[in-house]
This record gives C-alpha cells, sequence and structure tokens, in this order.
C-alpha cells in the first residue's frame, strides 16, 4: 500500500507531460475565461464570437472554408450560423459561380458586436503575453503549427 502514492504521483506526472493533455486544459481553461468575459457583456457564446471575428476580416467565405479556418465540424457550424443569422449577426447569399455552395458575411450588427468586443479581446491578448517575449512567442506559434501538422496524420 505504501507504493500506491508514488506510483499514483508518477502517473499524474507522466499525464501532466503529455502534449495533448495539457493543450486540452489549457484550452478549456482560456475557453472559460472568455465565454465568462462574453456573458458578462453580451450574449455571444465564444464559438459565435470566433465566427463573427474571422467574418470582420475576411469579406465573404463559405461555410466549408469557415469550418477549415475554425477546426470545427460542418454540420455544428451550420447549426451555429442558422441561429446567429436568425439573429441578424450573419448573412448568406447564393455563391455566384456555384449555386450549390452559399457564401457567409458579417452583418453591420455582427460587425458593430465585434468592434464592442474587440477591446476586450486585445486586452485579454496583453494579458495572456505580459509574461511571453517575443521570441518566446514566436517559438510557441512555430510549435503549434507543427502541432496542428501532426494532428492531420490519420495513420499512426
Amino acid at each position: 500500500m505504501g507504493k500506491q502514492p508514488q506510483r499514483h504521483s508518477a502517473e499524474v506526472a507522466q499525464l501532466m507531460s503529455m502534449v495533448t493533455f495539457r493543450l486540452a486544459r489549457t484550452q478549456n481553461k482560456l475557453s472559460a475565461q472568455m465565454s465568462h468575459l462574453l456573458r458578462t457583456r453580451c450574449d455571444l457564446t465564444l464559438a459565435e464570437f470566433r465566427v463573427l471575428r474571422l467574418l470582420a476580416v475576411q469579406p465573404s467565405t463559405s461555410m466549408a472554408d469557415l469550418a477549415r479556418q475554425m477546426g470545427m465540424d460542418k454540420g455544428q457550424l451550420s447549426r451555429k450560423i442558422k441561429a446567429m443569422q436568425a439573429q441578424d449577426l450573419v448573412d448568406l447569399t447564393p455563391n455566384r459561380s456555384d449555386n450549390r455552395k452559399q457564401d457567409l458575411r458579417i452583418t453591420s450588427k455582427g460587425m458593430a458586436e465585434v468592434d464592442a468586443l474587440m477591446p476586450l479581446a486585445l486586452h485579454r491578448q496583453e494579458l495572456l503575453r505580459r509574461n511571453i517575449s517575443d521570441e518566446e512567442m514566436a517559438v510557441f506559434l512555430r510549435v503549434l503549427d507543427r502541432l496542428e501538422d501532426a494532428a492531420e496524420i490519420r495513420d499512426l
């Protein structure tokens, strides 16, 4: 019985050193933080804010492109977009060159939401980065790029 706590501690330490566990844990904390900030200021969910933020910097995009950029399931995104369309935050229009596709655009109401929230989002980014040098951030982003590439591999 005396060995159990040491074994447990070693297993926890091993888990805590796993990249996937640490990324998931950090992402959960960051999402909870931003969700809380949004709840105290507006009626947007974090996913809705992310959609609007991406659409604010792209004049028009397809649902498939947006799903790829967000790393989100197309069906889940489609349901989110329908709800946002009902709130007049986004607009879907038929694609001029392919009638099977629809172009997604942010509305003026959606843009007003983004404009109102950007000072908060930028301040949060400053706080998150305050103890991280530019060099460290550059390395971190390169590592994230490599992890994203590795996450695309399906046959391990």
